[in-house]
């Protein structure tokens, strides 16, 4: 059975067709995606990432690591930012797995 996140009896009173997303059960759609796409363009949305794995990072070595995985530069501590993977990234996760 797949896990499921703080928000998801909230997902399922909204009506939301939940699915198994690598083993936590997530929203897929609460309806029409049309009707879905014009309510977040013309006002917001919102997507549940209490299912994400948080990982921290200790030392010099770790963020020369973290500078070799990411395509944005590490910042000071304590200022969390969003990066993308460099495409190296994925091979690497697969190959110490």
């Amino acid at each position: 059975m797949a896990q499921q996140t703080p928000l998801y009896e909230q997902h399922t009173l909204c009506g939301a067709r939940m699915v198994d997303f690598h083993g936590w059960m997530m929203p897929l759609h609460y309806g029409s995606q049309i009707d879905e796409h014009h309510a977040v363009r013309g006002d917001a949305g919102m997507f549940d990432v209490s299912h994400m794995t948080i990982v921290d990072f200790h030392g010099k070595p770790d963020r020369e690591f973290l500078r070799y995985l990411l395509a944005k530069r590490c910042g000071e501590a304590h200022h969390p930012r969003q990066s993308a993977l460099h495409r190296h990234a994925d091979r690497l996760r697969r190959r110490h797995r």
